[in-house]
């Protein structure tokens, strides 16, 4: 998650400082692109969400991320990777959108944090 509010502070200030202007021939594409790579990250996380199995009263919290281990990487990876291609869209345009997908994506992240996802 680190790597992730380090990339917006630094494409925040490339693009206060104007030194990446971003502008591209097809840039609405690619902005529609970025935004539907972002969005179907997001949804691959809350769907991947729902397939955790649940922890049994007797079961123990070893014994359930040994279960789920490979499930919850995935989410944090999709949650992360709609945060990065938010803040791509963000560098490359600099449309507010990009930035509200990078905290999407950040709150997304937060919301499956490991103690979270073991009460799930």
């Amino acid at each position: 998650m680190l790597g992730v509010i380090m990339m917006a502070a630094i494409a925040i200030g490339l693009r206060i400082s104007r030194t990446f202007t971003g502008e591209t021939r097809g840039s609405a594409i690619l902005g529609i692109a970025l935004v539907a790579g972002a969005l179907g990250g997001f949804a691959g996380a809350v769907i991947t969400r729902r397939t955790l199995v649940a922890r049994g009263r007797a079961e123990s919290v070893d014994a359930w991320w040994a279960t789920n281990l490979g499930r919850a990487i995935v989410i944090w990876a999709l949650a992360e990777a709609g945060a990065v291609i938010g803040l791509v869209l963000y560098l490359l345009q600099g449309t507010l959108v990009g930035l509200v997908l990078g905290g999407a994506g950040l709150a997304g992240r937060a919301l499956a944090a490991p103690r979270r996802l073991e009460n799930a």
